[in-house]
């Protein structure tokens, strides 16, 4: 049985994925090209990462999500938010290894 620790541990590794997974998606696509559902799903993410508590994470999808932000602070932000997940992804991978 988990206890409360593994599951917070089991759901944030399960946001890292899902988030890296979106913005996989949404580079593929293209941020201008991209449909409402994928634009949805990452306003889901990000609903998320807000209860999960991660701040700065959330303040980057926002500007991804907002239609009103010019191209280039747009895709800015996905650069940044990729490089934000993909750091956070590792460290939590390194932190389970060494148990």
């Amino acid at each position: 049985m988990h206890d409360a620790g593994q599951h917070a541990e089991d759901a944030l590794e399960h946001w890292l994925g899902a988030g890296l997974a979106w913005l996989a998606r949404l580079q593929a696509t293209g941020l201008a090209c991209a449909a409402r559902s994928l634009l949805d799903e990452g306003a889901r993410w990000r609903a998320h990462g807000e209860l999960l508590g991660w701040t700065e994470v959330v303040q980057l999808a926002d500007v991804v999500l907002d239609p009103a932000a010019s191209p280039a602070t747009r895709a800015r932000a996905v650069l940044d938010l990729s490089a934000w997940l993909a750091t956070a992804s590792s460290l939590n991978d390194a932190r389970q290894l060494l148990g």
